[in-house]
């Protein structure tokens, strides 16, 4: 390798920036500054001047220009245009991220700074990070800024508008397949943005995906000790201008770093593969060791973690040459979710580890770990969010089977201990003034007995003949009542299930007029009058699709798919899912989830959820862990009018009517001769109450975007 004099005042040999990109991405973080140093001293100074002397020389000075002869890569005029510590701070971004870099005071200022300089008329964005969020409702108070579905129609999106995706996502730290977003924005014209902060280089570059502008909020990982806010956008070389005009705006808008948060930043950027990848090996590992600990209910872990999510967790993961594996091919992100099988323990748990801090933030060399419902109130408050540091592995793994196990041996209830009541006495007390009541005592039989101890005798028999008679009414109405929850379950039904399966949907909770009507066993030859009644009445639904009948149907799903309708898994065969092996019914359930995604490809789109229907519509735990770590949700509903079992369509609609409420979820059945006129019954009465009859997604978006995270 030769070295190449720069003339910049500094003395010695420096390699210059195309050298520089040479090397690796270590060496780049420790050298690729050193040709704008000037000065001997190996560590960086520190600058913390506002403001830079004009040259000496009349004949020099020029509007908005101030070169220094001395050091010609280090001049400065003004800190909100520049600073020494910046500007060495934005060549390192430079070098590590693979086109030019921009720092701002923190991720979400450069995150603003990017929807101003684009000035979009609409965003499809996801979840992800609720400060993004905040920043699109500023945007929108001011310019009108539409916030659209991050896996909207693309005929929703026109030229100049933003598809900005979060990869991997906050707070779970699973992945979204970047170019098939970018293959959307290409038929939109629209710009594909992306926050990375969760997965830096070297574990994924974007710009290799077809993506235009990467931002970071440099707090977390190019900081990596918890002590700066920085925020980072990094352009493709291909927008010739635009980072020009990005510097001009954060002239006049002040979003940018200070002078010892640059100085931070480079000391950070010194170590910065090493922390990264580390911290990458880590988790991934720590995840595996969890997830495999979680599937054994006996196990400390599987007695309290109800899932695990991580991008190395999905099913991608582990398929050769998958578009994850080739996005992401220098490791997993440090972060990842887990879930608890109560909130309350998510709680407390926190607090009884010892190597992670409770707080909030992320990619420090310090582990931390968050009850997420602290800063994001929409967020599952089963959720806690996990960044891996630099300590070692088995060290946290003890870490937190001592916690889980301090947390086990903590019960959650007390119980009071029983008061042990005298035995009652024939004698009467020593002194009678003691009673309230001087007639308590009588004589009877030559006998002395406790009057009042007598009478709760009385009442106590009393009252178990009344608990008697009760409990034998109870048991004969029982089946009967039984009968009616399973036909037409109360409303208190539906939400203890909730309460008690937060990860099932089963409805959501909205005041709007808006409900969500699901069509099982799709497809089959009645599907096209089922879309017949949908279209004539301006509605759309939901279709679980069998994968054994999709031969020869294709066709009907991808009209589905361009009608406005929503297609989702309901496995490979009409058959109870909690009877196949895990194994089986994974299989089935990826075998399904191709045929739907094949679909929506074909016409544009990319498949909007993960939702699956097991069929006989029961579920167990075994599979609400293997499908929640796989990415699904499973998804019932709470009216449902027996319509397989009932071959009445005004019977059915009826039984829809009457049960109808917002935010409920209809189930009904495709592949029955009686479902479209009871179809023809049921929208029609429901349109004229007002109501929208919409898919499940869109029931879900429709209460916040927090809600639609699977």
């Amino acid at each position: 390798m030769t070295s190449d004099q720069v003339s910049n005042g500094r003395a010695g040999a420096v390699l210059d920036e195309e050298a520089i990109a040479g090397l690796s991405l270590s060496s780049r973080g420790v050298h690729a500054d050193d040709h704008i140093a000037v000065h001997r001293a190996v560590a960086p100074p520190m600058h913390v001047s506002t403001t830079f002397r004009y040259s000496d020389d009349p004949d020099a000075l020029k509007m908005w220009e101030n070169i220094d002869p001395s050091a010609p890569l280090d001049s400065h005029i003004y800190s909100r245009d520049s600073a020494p510590n910046t500007t060495r701070l934005e060549a390192i971004l430079t070098s590590l991220l693979g086109a030019p870099s921009l720092t701002y005071s923190s991720g979400l200022s450069a995150f603003h700074a990017m929807l101003v300089h684009l000035n979009p008329k609409r965003i499809a964005i996801g979840d992800g990070y609720h400060g993004c969020h905040g920043v699109i409702k500023v945007m929108s108070r001011l310019n009108g800024l539409q916030k659209l579905p991050l896996d909207c129609p693309v005929e929703d999106l026109q030229p100049g508008d933003i598809i900005h995706v979060e990869t991997p996502l906050n707070p779970t730290g699973e992945a979204c397949d970047l170019e098939a977003y970018a293959e959307k924005a290409r038929k939109a014209g629209a710009y594909l943005t992306v926050d990375a902060t969760f997965a830096p280089p070297p574990l994924q570059d974007p710009f290799k995906h077809g993506v235009d502008m990467v931002m970071h909020s440099g707090t977390k990982y190019f900081g990596g000790h918890s002590d700066l806010l920085c925020g980072v956008l990094a352009v493709h070389p291909k927008h010739e201008g635009w980072v020009r005009s990005l510097r001009d705006d954060r002239l006049v808008l002040g979003s940018v770093m200070g002078s010892l948060e640059g100085w931070l930043g480079i000391r950070s950027l010194r170590t910065f593969e090493l922390r990264i990848l580390r911290q990458s090996a880590t988790a991934t590992a720590f995840v595996a060791w969890l997830a495999e600990q979680q599937r054994d209910p006996a196990s400390t872990v599987g007695s309290m973690i109800e899932r695990v999510q991580h991008a190395s967790l999905q099913p991608e993961a582990a398929v050769e040459d998958s578009w994850l594996r080739r996005q992401m091919s220098g490791g997993w992100g440090p972060v990842f979710s887990v879930y608890l099988k109560d909130d309350n323990i998510a709680k407390r748990l926190p607090s009884k580890l010892h190597l992670f801090h409770h707080a909030t933030s992320l990619g420090g060399v310090e582990s931390l770990i968050e009850w997420r419902a602290m800063t994001d109130p929409k967020v599952d408050k089963r959720l806690l969010r996990v960044s891996i540091g630099i300590e070692a592995l088995e060290d946290l793994k003890q870490d937190w089977l001592q916690a889980l196990a301090s947390e086990a041996s903590s019960p959650d209830t007390y119980i009071l201990s029983p008061v042990r009541l005298a035995p009652l006495t024939a004698s009467p007390p020593h002194d009678l003034r003691e009673l309230a009541n001087p007639y308590a005592f009588c004589k009877a039989g030559g006998k002395t007995i406790a009057w009042h101890g007598l009478r709760r005798r009385v009442r106590r028999n009393r009252m178990a003949t009344l608990i008697s008679l009760v409990a034998l009414v109870g048991l004969l109405l029982f089946p009967f009542y039984a009968a009616y929850c399973i036909y037409k379950p109360p409303r208190y039904l539906i939400g203890y299930l909730r309460s008690t399966y937060p990860d099932v949907l089963w409805e959501e909770t909205t005041t709007e007029k808006i409900i969500a009507l699901s069509i099982d066993d799709a497809p089959s030859d009645h599907t096209d009058e089922i879309m017949q009644v949908l279209e004539e009445n301006d509605s759309h639904a939901t279709f679980f699709v069998i994968g054994s009948q999709v031969d020869g149907r294709m066709d009907k799903l991808q009209k589905l798919v361009r009608n406005g309708h929503e297609l989702a898994n309901h496995a490979m065969h009409d058959e109870a899912s909690r009877s196949l092996s895990n194994d089986r019914l994974l299989s089935e359930i990826y075998t399904v989830k191709a045929m739907l995604a094949a679909a929506y490809n074909k016409e544009g789109k990319i498949l909007p959820n993960n939702y699956f229907r097991p069929g006989s519509g029961f579920f167990n735990r075994r599979m609400r862990n293997l499908l929640g770590n796989s990415g699904f949700r499973i998804t019932l509903g709470s009216i449902y009018p027996h319509d397989p079992q009932i071959p009445y369509p005004d019977v059915n609609a009826k039984h829809i009517l009457s049960m109808a409420h917002p935010g409920g979820i209809i189930i009904c059945h495709d592949r029955r001769s009686w479902t479209v006129p009871m179809l023809r019954i049921v929208i029609p009465e429901l349109k004229k109450q007002g109501y929208q009859v919409v898919t499940i997604t869109d029931l879900v978006k429709s209460v916040g975007p927090q809600a639609a995270q699977h």
